[in-house]
């Protein structure tokens, strides 16, 4: 039985094409929808913070995603990390282990695994972002400050305080 069963090919817009964006865009299409993600920036943003990834249910979902040993040729690893007072004596010390998780990833390096895991099954708008969203009949109608108007069947979106939503 399929988990979309009445739902085949619905059209899911997604806002933000970080990590999550593309990671949610990648399972909805394992299963039939066919998402958009809408990204304000003109690219794949760089930069950003390690991400770790730590213990069974991690790797697990990283390995079902076929991108476990992509990530692991990525990884930066932690550094050992020591804590030294004024005289130079070392306070205290952690070991690498401490400051990674399993795996860990700059972010930017997460985004663009994602985006490629992504990229076939994803109409990804770059360089845009959404002005309002109207509930209708047919779906939710969602203006856009560059694109032209679509209706979706459903919107994901994580910031509503610019939005305007009737």
């Amino acid at each position: 039985m399929s988990i979309n069963k009445g739902l085949e090919n619905k059209n899911i817009l997604i806002s933000g094409a970080s990590v999550a964006g593309p990671a949610v865009a990648y399972w909805l299409s394992q299963y039939g929808f066919k998402p958009t993600v809408v990204e304000i920036a003109p690219s794949l943003r760089s930069g950003g913070y390690a991400v770790d990834f730590r213990g069974t249910t991690h790797l697990t979902v990283l390995e079902r995603m076929g991108i476990l040993d992509k990530l692991r040729k990525l990884q930066t690893g932690g550094s050992p990390v020591s804590f030294i007072d004024q005289e130079g004596k070392e306070l205290a010390s952690l070991p690498a282990e401490f400051q990674g998780g399993d795996v860990e990833v700059l972010r930017s390096d997460l985004s663009k695994v994602l985006y490629d895991l992504s990229k076939d099954t994803t109409d990804y708008i770059f360089g845009d972002t959404i002005t309002s969203l109207t509930e209708t009949y047919e779906g939710v109608h969602v203006s856009f400050k560059k694109s032209p108007s679509r209706t979706f069947d459903l919107v994901i979106c994580s910031r509503w305080s610019s939005l305007e939503y009737t």
